[in-house]
């Protein structure tokens, strides 16, 4: 495998690619397993000429779908994040009438939706994109679903970290979090599970998690670390309150220096 640019939007995706960056690039391709992909917009196939194709169907069929747009990187909950608001470059359909061809822009423009991403699977992916971040310039952003409000999973001439695909879940009756002594039933939830995902597997094993009522919204992502709110709240606390010791949630941080943080109760 090598690393090549010659990807489907390259004028806008110039402003990452020079003889300076190059070499990072090549070197974070390898880091990453090959899993460093272009970033393109979820209407692209729909716009730039290419209107006709199964693939343009499917993305008028699901463009309001949140299930669908979370499974995509290039789409966010809320298109206004997909655009760049300083220049009105963007690749957007009409969110009233998805099919309406009339509204359509002639050329699909990469707006706010990052360069590149990294399809995440460890620890040594985050480290990775941390260090090129830091030799580049070149801003970094964190993407799970797509639902933050303040846009802050998005940014142009950006690569992105992408969780999504970490599903992992498991149930432990006596867990101890990594660091810590006090055992109790504990669901460990990778970064990228959703709800919908998360209440089917507690129902299977018969335990109650404190959650949002989105089924398409991340679980330990901005819900969680905003506080958490949940229809269980009034009796059981914000999702926050269940960190750890007296819950069934424990966190174990991946940061820029690579280390894994573990944090629990004292």
């Amino acid at each position: 495998m090598s690393f090549t640019h010659s990807h489907l939007l390259p004028s806008a995706l110039s402003p990452l690619l020079n003889a300076t960056t190059q070499l990072a690039f090549e070197n974070l391709f390898a880091s990453v397993g090959g899993r460093l992909l272009p970033g393109i917009p979820l209407a692209y196939p729909c716009l730039s000429g290419q209107g006709n194709g199964t693939d343009c169907f499917n993305v008028k069929t699901q463009y309001l779908n949140e299930i669908y747009r979370a499974d995509n990187f290039g789409a966010y909950i809320n298109t206004q994040w997909e655009t760049c608001q300083t220049t009105g470059a963007q690749c957007l359909l009409d969110a009233s009438d998805p099919t309406n061809s009339t509204t359509m822009a002639p050329e699909c423009q990469l707006g706010s939706v990052p360069g590149y991403f990294i399809d995440v699977r460890d620890a040594t992916d985050v480290a990775a994109a941390f260090t090129f971040s830091e030799q580049t310039g070149i801003p970094l952003v964190i993407k799970n679903t797509g639902h933050d409000y303040k846009g802050r999973s998005s940014a142009p001439n950006s690569i992105a970290l992408w969780i999504h695909n970490l599903k992992e879940m498991s149930y432990q009756p006596d867990f101890v979090p990594e660091g810590c002594s006090l055992a109790q039933p504990g669901v460990t939830l990778g970064a990228g599970v959703q709800w919908a995902e998360a209440y089917e597997f507690a129902d299977a094993h018969n335990v109650t998690l404190v959650g949002g009522s989105d089924r398409s919204v991340g679980v330990v992502g901005g819900w969680l670390q905003g506080g958490g709110h949940s229809v269980l709240s009034n009796t059981m606390g914000l999702g926050v309150d269940r960190v750890g010791g007296d819950p069934q949630w424990g966190i174990e941080a991946d940061l820029s220096d690579g280390l894994a943080k573990t944090a629990c109760p004292a």
